[in-house]
């Protein structure tokens, strides 16, 4: 696959609200995080893999799941690792300690059903359409309301035109698993979506973001099915 100067930021934090230690504590026999960073290494895209810890203690928790020579840790700083941080800042620092890449590529750790093949059709699709951005998500064909001082109101329907559900196109979640983007455009406009943006679909069941006990327990369950 041409252009493949891109760099994967995988950001990983330590103080979890919801599950204590969520990023490493252990999932059907690995550390959470581990999934994300196998399908990350195991996909062969990327030149260099930044894992940006805000706790080294979390380097020697992970490091012996790791055998790739590409992977490297980086101390985040404070400031892009309290709890109303934008992932755009600690982006921002690693980008800044590595200047030479095109694109960039960043991984949530909490998405431990991404596959190898997700982020290889992903970025296909990234430079095959030319775009500046790429996101991924799923489609629903759920409606979402959302409250107003008056009550509740559509967001994506009108509820006197109710489309029939083979009819309904659906709506993009956007699940947060990946994301690519030019790196020279995320530092003009300072987020990692901009300009011309596209989005690779993933299978809803693959695009669980782990941010609950529930959600914990159903990734573990599937998991766990498939040894």
């Amino acid at each position: 696959m041409r252009n493949q100067n891109v760099i994967c930021i995988i950001p990983i934090r330590s103080k979890s609200k919801s599950i204590k230690h969520k990023n490493i504590k252990m999932l059907a026999g690995f550390p959470l995080s581990v999934y994300a960073i196998k399908a990350v290494s195991n996909c062969k895209l990327f030149k260099k893999i930044v894992i940006a810890v805000d706790d080294f203690s979390y380097k020697k928790k992970l490091q012996k799941y790791i055998f790739d020579k590409r992977v490297s840790f980086f101390k985040r700083s404070l400031n892009s690792s309290k709890d109303n941080s934008p992932t755009e800042e600690v982006i921002s620092e690693v980008l800044k300690k590595n200047t030479k890449y095109d694109n960039t590529c960043l991984v949530q750790a909490t998405s431990p059903l991404l596959k190898d093949d997700d982020l290889i059709l992903g970025y296909k699709k990234y430079l095959n359409g030319k775009y500046d951005s790429l996101i991924s998500g799923y489609i629903t064909k759920k409606f979402f309301w959302k409250n107003i001082k008056k009550g509740i109101k559509p967001i994506n329907y009108n509820p006197f035109n109710r489309p029939m559900r083979q009819k309904n196109k659906g709506t993009i979640v956007e699940n947060g698993a990946f994301y690519f983007f030019r790196t020279k455009g995320f530092f003009k406009k300072k987020n990692r979506i901009f300009g011309r943006t596209g989005v690779y679909l993933m299978d809803e069941k693959n695009s669980i973001d782990i941010d609950t006990k529930s959600d914990f327990e159903k990734v573990k369950k599937i998991l766990n099915r498939g040894k």
